[in-house]
């Protein structure tokens, strides 16, 4: 068929619909790449999501690609191949992406917001970062990845945009440029699947350091006792009259002195936040300065 003829012959709407339904998913995406008509039909009549939010989750050998609903009528299941296809179609509409699987950054050259779980970033993927998403916003890493930089390496020095980031709390004894992380943007929040070690008081540290930071603290099991070690730790800053837990106000010098009470006042609290937050977004400790005004 002459490309006369294919184009006569793609510009009739109904049969171009009507193939597209007898194709899977990898030709369908090849298919709407091939002009602008196609690209069009394939948007507003056969998979009409924009994916500004993206999530990519691996599973036993399977890509689950969804958009900010998870509803399972709206979820595309992909191979390695129609991921490729998938990518390169609507890798340049993803501002904000969630994955667990380590994915090629050059498709993502609008992201402002990237987190990653259970696999963290490698210094490939990093320096992929900042040459491909100089305009990262927010950067989440929750297991391994930090200790793979070079000392050399400073992410907001490659990310100058970076406003908050998201770690382990030991990732303060794998990254020797943390501090300078740190002291350089508004948030930062760190995961405690442990009661807090000893390594919380670089956190604090830090927090005295920079009078702008919000430290956020997601800590697994809290109870009173962790608590109690946390607010009499020697390096939580003294000057902090309050701070948030459980999304609540709490006055810092009433835990200090009767934390039992104020537990026993607000312990309730607990059920009611885990079940309103996925666990990703459970920071059940929360430290700013604006709760001092």
């Amino acid at each position: 068929m002459s490309s006369t003829n294919f184009n006569d012959f793609a510009s009739n709407c109904d049969v171009m619909i009507h193939i597209y339904k007898f194709l899977n998913v990898g030709d369908q995406l090849r298919l709407a790449q091939v002009n602008g008509k196609l690209r069009n039909l394939f948007l507003q009549y056969i998979w009409s999501i924009s994916y500004n939010k993206l999530t990519i989750i691996e599973y036993e050998y399977l890509l689950y690609a969804a958009s900010n609903c998870m509803d399972k009528d709206r979820i595309l299941y992909l191979n390695s191949s129609d991921l490729e296809e998938f990518l390169t179609f609507y890798g340049n509409n993803v501002n904000g992406l969630y994955t667990n699987t380590r994915l090629r950054m050059e498709f993502f050259r609008n992201l402002i917001e990237l987190k990653y779980c259970n696999k963290g970033v490698i210094l490939n993927e990093m320096t992929q970062l900042s040459n491909t998403s100089p305009n990262l916003e927010v950067l989440q890493v929750y297991d391994h990845g930090l200790e793979f930089l070079p000392p050399n390496y400073f992410i907001t020095r490659e990310l100058p945009l970076l406003q908050e980031l998201a770690v382990r709390e030991l990732a303060s004894l794998i990254c020797p440029t943390l501090q300078a992380v740190v002291t350089s943007i508004n948030c930062i929040k760190i995961f405690c699947f442990k009661p807090p070690g000893p390594t919380i008081g670089f956190w604090f540290d830090m927090f005295s350091l920079n009078p702008q930071l919000e430290l956020q603290m997601r800590i697994a099991e809290l109870d009173r006792e962790t608590l109690q070690n946390l607010i009499q730790n020697e390096k939580f800053p003294s000057n902090l009259r309050k701070i948030k837990f459980f999304g609540l106000p709490v006055d810092c010098s009433e835990l200090r002195n009767n934390c039992e009470s104020v537990w026993k006042r607000l312990h309730y609290l607990i059920y009611d936040y885990e079940d309103h937050y996925t666990n990703g977004r459970k920071c059940n400790i929360i430290m700013s300065r604006n709760y001092n005004k």
